[in-house]
């Protein structure tokens, strides 16, 4: 599944804060994501990454507490919005099986799904992040009828 171009840029404005740090390693970064199918897009002051996939989740990575967060958000639906409860409860059934990921509706109403990687980059390390990460999509594709109606 794809977020939509609006979550996408919600991601870009909240992440544009001002002195926000680099990521180190960028370049590696970049040359790793590009070698795994995925577009590629770095903020001016190298402190976000864009990065879309024609299979994959499409999220944003940026330097947070000493690693890097992924990020990536799917918005609510007029359901979703009129019945929080239950799409509250939906984020806490994926945080139940989530390996990489934690899954929770922010303060806009839509459904968040951020991964932290700790430390430097490291091409084995962060591939094995990135795999577990991905599984969320499985996740999400098993309760897609759900997803659907609370989210886009």
């Amino acid at each position: 599944m794809k977020t939509t171009a609006l979550a996408l840029a919600g991601l870009l404005a909240f992440s544009t804060l001002a002195g926000a740090a680099q990521i180190p390693n960028v370049q590696e970064i970049v040359d790793h994501l590009k070698f795994m199918g995925y577009q590629v897009t770095v903020g001016e002051d190298q402190d976000k990454i864009e990065v879309t996939h024609p299979v994959h989740l499409n999220f944003l990575l940026r330097p947070f507490r000493g690693g890097l967060l992924i990020s990536t958000y799917f918005i609510a639906t007029e359901y979703g919005k009129a019945n929080r409860a239950e799409f509250v409860e939906f984020a806490n059934e994926l945080n139940v099986e989530a390996a990489a990921a934690r899954y929770y509706i922010d303060k806009d109403g839509d459904l968040a799904i951020e991964g932290y990687y700790p430390g430097d980059y490291d091409k084995s390390r962060f591939q094995v992040f990135l795999d577990a990460f991905n599984l969320t999509q499985g996740q999400l594709a098993e309760r897609g009828e759900t997803l659907r109606k609370l989210a886009q």
